[in-house]
């Protein structure tokens, strides 16, 4: 079982993941080092081994540590803009929304 936990996640305090997976035999714990509630699309690092996972089963290795891609209130919000490509919308309607619905959407 993968584990994520965000170590400065405001609502879900990153000792409760670790605490978790202590509990559950064979899980691994993936450390996301960012800001913000939720793991997804906040590190591409987190986002392919939780890919991975999902496809393979596989599990990082301990002690696996990803960085934020982009710290809160570091960079000015236009280098942000331009570095996320494809927008976060596309990416959560091709991770979420079977194509079939995208299709019938659009």
């Amino acid at each position: 079982m993968l584990v994520i936990g965000n170590q400065f996640d405001p609502a879900t305090r990153y000792e409760g993941a670790a605490t978790v997976a202590g509990l559950l035999p064979n899980s691994r714990l993936l450390t996301v080092h960012a800001w913000g509630h939720t793991s997804l699309f906040l590190s591409q690092c987190a986002g392919a081994i939780v890919s991975q996972y999902f496809i393979s089963g596989a599990l990082p290795p301990s002690g696996t540590i990803c960085e934020q891609d982009f710290v809160p209130f570091v960079q000015p919000l236009s280098q942000v803009a331009a570095a996320t490509t494809p927008s976060w919308r596309a990416l959560v309607n091709r991770a979420l929304v079977p194509d079939v619905l995208l299709r019938s959407v659009h």
